[in-house]
């Protein structure tokens, strides 16, 4: 077993026999629940021979898909979600303790905050038929930066870089820490959407450039696990569910402790109005990007789409955002604030759009793929690649509606392995 130098090695004994009993996958989902989960037992000693250095150094990054616009779709800006308002509170290590990932906040009509979080209704206006928007002539304005400062540092400290294979070929994307064991990516990242599962998924926390090409950072290492996702994703690839989750191991390669409790973890939100600024993070590795950089995509959600023919609600947003292959499955987050509340001082405009009235960086989406108008051409790079200058997600929901992001979440947070 091999990982970038300088560091490697499992912290305990105990560690090492915990790595290899493995992990089990709960049965798979009825197809009529909305959801799949792997049926299988991670075998986490495979996973780490099988991510060599040479595997990691060479893995691919998973392009950024995009889809021409159905005709027949309608844009629409800023419109209601199709559940009430919510949330779910993360944690900060040593913040306290720990809250129940599953212990969700509605937020209903007669509640201050409702009007707050579901924003202003401001139908895009179109020309002729409902495709053609005269609101929408290029993508939406953004602003984009490298992170800069340390990654182990919360909320940033749960990013990571998902490692995973398909098809023999190795690949990386991007993810979020949700929970004591569970990371949040998109369905492109876990299977192709044509009902086969990827499989050898091992997660780096705060991956770092390191002495070379990118290495696991020394004190987190890197945790295995097995995914769950949307059968709408999971069967005919449809990118309005491409959300998905992975049940990671109790113990790392590097730290004898469960992943949340070494990064912290981010809450979740949902439902509401696309109104929000956001802040789209991931490991972009797609030239121009290196892919051992934390990258950010800054802008505010300017439309949305549900697939044509559908008639469930579920829908797609969008921002400006141009970060290729490897960001895939990174979180979008609406309200990022400093971890010590003392140096958190009030918007004079007395707004909390962007700064959230609970905890910081509320997971919101997962960056998934671009929606284009005519083609998915963009002018080429500098490097003479392509690349598309918007970022879509699939509306996060908490309802009935079948697979909602919700649903997916709650199997692999319900997993024995998220307990304290």
């Amino acid at each position: 077993m091999s990982y970038p130098k300088p560091h490697c090695c499992f912290a305990t004994a105990s560690a090492v026999l915990l790595l290899l009993a493995g992990i089990t996958g709960n049965a798979a989902q009825a197809a009529d629940s909305g959801v799949i989960t792997q049926d299988t037992t991670v075998d986490t000693r495979a996973v780490m021979a099988y991510w060599t250095e040479e595997r990691m150094r060479n893995a691919r990054p998973m392009d950024r898909q995009a889809a021409v616009r159905d005709s027949d779709s309608p844009m629409v800006l800023r419109g209601p979600g199709m559940s009430e308002p919510g949330y779910v509170p993360g944690w900060a290590p040593g913040s306290g303790p720990q809250p129940d990932p599953l212990d969700r906040v509605t937020i209903y009509e007669d509640d201050d905050l409702y009007d707050l979080f579901m924003g202003e209704i401001s139908p895009m206006t179109h020309g002729s038929a409902s495709f053609n928007p005269t609101d929408w002539s290029s993508y939406g304005p953004f602003h984009r930066h490298t992170h800069f400062g340390k990654y182990t540092t919360y909320p940033i400290s749960t990013i990571g870089k998902l490692f995973f294979s398909q098809d023999g070929v190795g690949f990386v994307c991007s993810a979020s820490v949700i929970s004591r064991s569970t990371i949040a990516t998109a369905g492109h990242c876990v299977a192709d959407g044509n009902g086969n599962w990827a499989s050898n998924f091992l997660f780096c926390p705060s991956y770092r450039k390191g002495a070379g090409s990118g290495e696991p950072h020394p004190d987190r290492g890197c945790w295995a696990g097995f995914a769950t996702t949307s059968t709408p994703w999971f069967n005919d690839g449809n990118w309005d569910y491409d959300y998905a989750c992975i049940v990671t191991n109790t113990t790392g390669t590097t730290v004898s402790n469960k992943v949340g409790n070494v990064t912290g973890w981010t809450g979740r939100a949902w439902g509401g109005s696309i109104f929000f600024h956001q802040i789209a993070m991931g490991y972009p590795a797609g030239s121009p990007f290196p892919g051992y950089h934390i990258v950010a995509c800054n802008g505010t959600e300017w439309y949305e789409v549900q697939r044509a023919g559908s008639t469930d609600g579920q829908k797609s947003k969008y921002i400006g955002c141009d970060m290729t292959g490897g960001s895939s499955g990174g979180p979008w987050w609406f309200g990022l604030r400093h971890p010590n509340g003392s140096f958190n001082y009030p918007d004079t405009d007395g707004s909390n759009v962007t700064a959230p009235w609970v905890g910081s960086a509320m997971l919101r989406g997962v960056n998934s793929h671009a929606r284009c108008q005519n083609s998915c051409y963009r002018p080429p790079d500098a490097s003479g690649g392509t690349y598309f200058q918007e970022m879509g997600s699939p509306y996060f929901q908490n309802n009935t509606i079948f697979a909602s992001s919700e649903k997916v979440f709650e199997v692999c947070l319900n997993n024995p392995n998220n307990d304290p």
